[in-house]
């Protein structure tokens, strides 16, 4: 970007110009244009930094993006809460909560107040590693200082705890949404308490809320993957169910069923409704007059 040697274009142009070229993810005109702003003695502001270190974490170049964070300070350029939330962020989905807790442990020391997106990040960082204690911690700590989670908050925090075998319904006043709903019902399956998952499920339906083929397709799927004729004949009611909500099922409740009725050595069972499956007779399959697919249900 030339211009005459007495006009020098503002820095809001300047970073108008950097931000789209990061969301094109165009990093190399982004650090060009950038040394251009400084060989014009025209000095990056906030929203230039911060669209930069964006820009260098969606590439995965966490080094050049600390380094360039690091710049911004020396420059007394005070970071906003985006900046560092970007930061943590990239450390957390690069599995270096160490790292990601350090920064956010500057945010306090330099006076700037952490978000739910901060906390959020933090609470799904710890738990994709596993760290259930710290992300609970964390959450414990959010809700402290006043912030009230949202729902995605509860989501990534009760899917870190059925992830790793811990069930915990946390409650500050934030209906369960059908997100959260299916996140508890995939946790009960993972930890194979198949009764609390099936109870969850009806509760669910009692408050009004309609399941969709991920709810159905979850609790299918770990019930046939028992092996027990009991959750079997649970599994195939359910695909009844299912259809009558006029919800259609896709490969992975097909799938499932089918690798249940193999794996208890029904193939007649399972080779018939393939042909139910491929042809699409539904009224077919919700019949009980159907055998020997009836002494499924």
């Amino acid at each position: 970007m030339e211009s005459h040697a007495h006009y020098r274009p503002a820095v809001v142009i300047y970073s108008t110009i950097i931000d789209s070229l990061c969301k094109d993810q165009l990093l190399h005109q982004v650090l060009l244009l950038f040394a251009e702003m400084k060989r014009k003695l025209i000095s990056p502001d906030v929203v230039t930094y911060t669209s930069i270190i964006q820009g260098m974490s969606t590439l995965e170049r966490c080094k050049e993006a600390q380094e360039l964070f690091s710049e911004m300070l020396r420059s007394n350029t005070t970071a906003t809460i985006e900046t560092y939330n970007i930061l943590i962020d990239m450390y957390c989905k690069d599995g270096k909560v160490g790292e990601a807790w350090a920064i956010f442990e500057s945010v306090a020391t330099r006076g700037v107040v952490p978000d739910v997106v901060t906390f959020a990040t933090l609470i799904n960082g710890y738990c994709k590693e596993g760290m259930v204690y710290e992300a609970r911690a964390t959450f414990d700590c959010m809700v402290k200082i006043g912030l009230v989670p949202h729902d995605i908050t509860y989501n990534v925090l009760l899917d870190g705890y059925c992830l790793h075998g811990q069930m915990l319904m946390v409650n500050h006043g934030c209906k369960p949404d059908l997100v959260t709903i299916n996140t508890l019902i995939n946790g009960y399956c993972k930890c194979k308490q198949f009764q609390k998952a099936l109870y969850l499920f009806q509760e669910m339906c009692l408050e009004g809320l309609t399941p969709n083929v991920v709810a159905y397709n979850t609790l299918i799927n770990a019930l046939c993957k028992d092996n027990r004729d009991s959750l079997l004949s649970s599994a195939y009611q359910l695909l009844k169910e299912m259809i009558g909500q006029r919800l259609k099922p896709d490969v992975i409740t097909w799938s499932s069923l089918l690798d249940g009725l193999c794996k208890n050595a029904q193939i007649d069972e399972a080779i018939t409704l393939v042909e139910k499956w491929s042809t699409l007779e539904w009224s077919l399959i919700l019949s009980d007059t159907i055998s020997p697919l009836t002494r499924l249900v």
